[in-house]
């Protein structure tokens, strides 16, 4: 028995005859009828017969159609569910983001994604740079969101918006009822940064600071953005983190900051990275690009330029 077979065997037998079920096909009656009598030569079967001028189901015919009509609606769902992979529509997409700061950007950069796309599923793995890179690159993650340039021709990188850095201090940290306040003046102070001395993060601050004049001490490393936030307002030492990562905690008062003159903070680029395609890839995934895509081409309240 073949699907095409079944389909119109149900048709014939809900339309009770030929003719309406060639109309709902678009099928010739003599083509309707050839399906019919294929079928039953191959069941060996009588399935209808005819009384005036209705096809009448016989008992085996009432029997095959409780089977073909569920097989014809689960091959229903099966086409529109491929169709929904296919669309992007469905599907699963697993996205890593830097904890030094990317991750703060990923609900602006993702919000409205499952209005869109309602049966795909995002999944959310953060952690440092380097690891992120290294899932995308080897399959773990199919999309990822670090700080660049990533240095890896391996890789299909594009920039997608500059994220600020800015100084954090203790909310009443001595220095910041100084005026007026130089970068000089945190020669002496302890450092809380995110990462280890092999981190892009890291390196970028000590460099900016470095820039400044300053040789700073590194009193604690912190493997997170939040861990370094925490620190610093339990009075451990200043910090320089994404300025959108403290928005909150600046309103409420947790923490401080205040502008250094003569220490400056470039802008940095948020790349998105995936693997070189070799294949049509995931729907679902080239969807959720194009969605990151718009969101950072409309700008990002607080991201530096946007």
């Amino acid at each position: 028995m073949r699907t095409h077979q079944l389909d119109v065997f149900c048709l014939v037998y809900e339309q009770r005859g030929i003719s309406a079920a060639g109309q709902v096909l678009r099928l010739s009656q003599p083509a309707v009828s050839m399906q019919v009598r294929e079928l039953e030569q191959e069941l060996g079967l009588d399935l209808f017969e005819r009384v005036g001028r209705q096809l009448v189901p016989t008992p085996a015919a009432e029997a095959l159609y409780e089977y073909a009509a569920t097989i014809r609606d689960t091959f229903a769902e099966a086409r529109a569910a491929m169709a929904a992979y296919r669309e992007g529509r469905r599907g699963t997409v697993r996205v890593g983001a830097s904890t030094t700061g990317v991750i703060y950007y990923l609900p602006v950069l993702l919000g409205g994604f499952h209005l869109q796309y309602p049966q795909a599923q995002v999944t959310v793995e953060a952690d440092l740079t380097e690891r992120v890179r290294e899932a995308v690159l080897h399959g773990r993650l199919d999309v990822g969101l670090i700080w660049g340039p990533s240095h890896d021709e391996r890789l299909e990188e594009e920039r997608l918006l500059p994220a600020d850095f800015t100084p954090i201090f203790p909310p009443a940290h001595p220095l910041l009822a100084r005026a007026p306040l130089t970068a000089a003046d945190l020669q002496d102070e302890h450092f809380v940064l995110p990462g280890d001395e092999d981190s892009p993060t890291r390196r970028y601050i000590i460099t900016r600071l470095q820039e400044a004049g300053l040789a700073p001490h590194v009193a604690m490393s912190m493997r997170s953005t939040e861990e370094v936030k925490q620190a610093v307002a339990a009075g451990l030492g200043i910090g320089v983190v994404a300025a959108r990562g403290v928005r909150f905690e600046l309103a409420a008062g947790a923490l401080a900051t205040r502008p250094v003159p003569g220490l400056t903070f470039p802008p940095r680029p948020i790349v998105l990275i995936t693997r070189p395609q070799r294949g049509p890839g995931s729907t679902a995934t080239a969807a959720l690009v194009r969605h990151v895509r718009a969101r950072a081409a409309a700008g990002v309240d607080g991201a530096g330029g946007g």
